[in-house]
């Protein structure tokens, strides 16, 4: 993700401290809801037509992306 991303941070891991869930806090306090990527069979796809409007609201905005895969 990083390639990708003009700024960016990665955390890796299984169990983060409370100081990693804080970023979470922080960012709900600011009105910065967290998107899940890849979160199951239930996900929706970014480049379906179907969702362009839902995905022009997020381009050029702070976003927290949380990733759950392997």
């Amino acid at each position: 993700m990083p390639l990708s991303l003009k700024k960016c941070t990665v955390k890796v891991g299984y169990n983060f401290v409370p100081e990693d869930l804080n970023l979470v806090s922080e960012s709900l306090g600011r009105g910065v809801k967290p998107l899940l990527l890849f979160p199951g069979n239930d996900s929706i796809s970014l480049d379906d037509n179907e969702h362009v409007d839902a995905v022009q609201k997020l381009k050029g905005k702070e976003q927290l992306l949380i990733y759950f895969g392997k």
